[in-house]
């Protein structure tokens, strides 16, 4: 099956090459390489042109936006100009393990019932975010412990459904995703959802979502990542809180024209009252919410997020 790999890069320079070099590096290549760079103002693109050019990579493509329109566009930028039969979302500052496209390509091949599939990672802690990564490194110090406990690196395959917990998302990078089952949802994006979430939500409705149990990237953690809290605030959780009200109900509403089950529907309903509830508590201080919140603690990609709604709320600002 073809390949495409779609970078979405943006003021990269300092990781850039790193990965660039885990992409050639690959013992089963890329068909096609897309990079779509959201008009950086560091040494990005001289970076990457400079490497496709050194190393004579024809099937390599840099597409550079005139202006910035975001890390959630420049993805579906790319994702229209892939080709390949399998896509594989890449960010610009990870460390893709060698063998990340043959294993994922190969299962992707045997189980045609898979939409999406999803790798594990190790993490890679720089020294910029010591401080902001300190409860990300306890839940991934207890992750390790599990793994150690019951095992890891099985290749073992688990489905995974749309449940309770469908707002935990897992990182695009670690995604491979079929093109036909792009195309069937393309049209479900709007700006403010997150291609990660799109596919995760969606494959698990469509029951094509699959979890593999084998490291397939090194995901650095660093200041500059998208998973390194920044700015959190009263003003950004209330945003990220009318986020997902858009997200469930679009979810909502797509799936009026998709085979999803009563019980999925259910949830969904449920969702909705949890994030208004969330609202009265976090935007409007009512804490009669938050306490009725506790019956939909399970919706929480994160059991903390419920306390912290409550620091927010009492804070007020």
């Amino acid at each position: 099956m073809k390949i495409s790999v779609v970078m979405a890069t943006y003021n990269g320079a300092e990781f850039i090459y790193d990965q660039l070099e885990s992409l050639r590096s690959q013992n089963r290549g890329a068909d096609e390489v897309i990079i779509v760079d959201d008009a950086s103002t560091d040494g990005t693109v001289r970076i990457i042109e400079g490497y496709i050019a050194a190393h004579g990579l024809e099937n390599w493509s840099i597409h550079k936006n005139r202006q910035n329109i975001g890390w959630r566009r420049n993805f579906v930028r790319g994702f229209g100009m892939a080709s390949g039969e399998l896509i594989f979302p890449c960010d610009q500052d990870d460390i893709w393990r060698s063998d990340k496209l043959s294993v994922m390509s190969e299962i992707m091949d045997r189980h045609k019932e898979i939409q999406v599939l999803v790798g594990m990672a190790d993490y890679l802690f720089m020294e910029d975010c010591d401080r902001k990564a300190f409860r990300f490194r306890i839940s991934q110090m207890l992750d390790r412990r599990k793994k150690r406990k019951h095992g890891s690196n099985t290749m073992e395959l688990s489905k995974k459904e749309f449940d309770y917990s469908f707002k935990k998302i897992e990182q695009g990078c670690r995604m491979c995703i079929r093109k036909a089952f792009w195309e069937e949802i393309a049209k479900y994006w709007f700006p403010e959802l997150a291609h990660d979430s799109l596919f995760s939500f969606y494959g698990k409705l469509k029951g094509g979502y699959y979890i593999l149990d084998y490291d397939v990237i090194d995901y650095r953690y660093h200041v500059g990542s998208a998973s390194v809290p920044n700015g959190r605030d009263r003003a950004n959780r209330l945003k990220e809180l009318q986020t997902d009200l858009l997200e469930i109900t679009s979810l909502q509403e797509n799936s009026k024209e998709m085979d999803v089950s009563h019980r999925e529907m259910r949830i969904l309903e449920q969702a909705v009252r949890w994030n208004g509830k969330r609202l009265g508590l976090v935007r409007d201080r009512k804490f009669g919410c938050g306490i009725r919140l506790l019956g939909y603690t399970r919706f929480y990609p994160q059991q903390r997020r419920y306390v912290t709604d409550w620091i927010y709320a009492i804070r007020g600002r």
